[in-house]
């Protein structure tokens, strides 16, 4: 099965629309989500939202179109919260391995080298 997104959620939103706006990754169904992202001016780094169970193994892969070279990575919303955005992986499988708590997770999709370009991108998130 595969499920289709294009929402897209920032930083700042209140902890409340953010849950209603997660991705469920512990509903029992396997599969790929999809998202359709996009960058834009004024939005170089966009957020997904997404909810996982402790141990359950997710695997994230961004895919660029044309020229653009991203980089991903995954962050535990809740406590405890790290105390820095990590710089994240290069595009592609950015995130292959269990989480290690229940809840909420952002997912920042970024440009490497600090690019500003305009284009789009595809997310593909699989668990288990």
């Amino acid at each position: 099965m595969v499920t289709a997104l294009s929402c897209l959620t920032t930083l700042g939103l209140p902890a409340a629309l953010a849950q209603s706006g997660c991705t469920r990754l512990d509903q029992g169904t396997t599969g790929v989500h999809i998202i359709h992202g996009r960058f834009a001016r004024g939005r170089p780094r966009p957020a997904y939202c997404l909810y996982a169970l402790a141990g359950q193994h997710v695997r994230i892969n961004i895919k660029p179109s044309g020229n653009l070279d991203t980089q991903g990575y995954l962050r535990f919303a809740g406590t405890p919260a790290q105390p820095d955005w990590a710089p994240g992986s290069p595009g592609g499988i950015v995130f292959n391995e269990a989480v290690p708590w229940a809840g909420n997770y952002w997912l920042v999709v970024g440009q490497r080298f600090n690019e500003k370009k305009t284009g789009n991108f595809t997310v593909e998130i699989s668990s288990n």
